[in-house]
């Protein structure tokens, strides 16, 4: 298992990947991730676990720059929904975050 950090929008078949986890929403995908790149100019930063071609873990953020709040990571803001994916008990965030 890798744990990953990624760009969605440079990774070709990401929307694919997420399709195979029951968990995924709209506001994981390539086109929500372009639609806050385009119109504010975040980045995604998606931080990932991937065990032989398949999705275990998704912790979604974007790269916010502000000249008032600094740089920061913020998890998929202007959405409902934007909740990690974990598939069963992994050892994802603690590696990610550790205590």
């Amino acid at each position: 298992m890798d744990s990953v950090r990624l760009n969605p929008l440079g990774r070709p078949g990401w929307d694919d990947l997420l399709l195979s986890n029951p968990g995924s929403t709209f506001f994981h995908m390539t086109r929500w991730a372009k639609v806050l790149r385009d119109t504010y100019g975040y980045t995604p930063a998606f931080f990932a676990r991937l065990d032989v071609g398949r999705l275990e873990a998704l912790l979604p953020v974007m790269d916010v720059r502000s000249p008032i709040t600094g740089k920061r990571g913020v998890s998929i803001p202007f959405t409902d929904d934007s909740s990690p994916i974990v598939s069963g008990v992994s050892p994802f965030f603690l590696e990610i975050c550790p205590s």
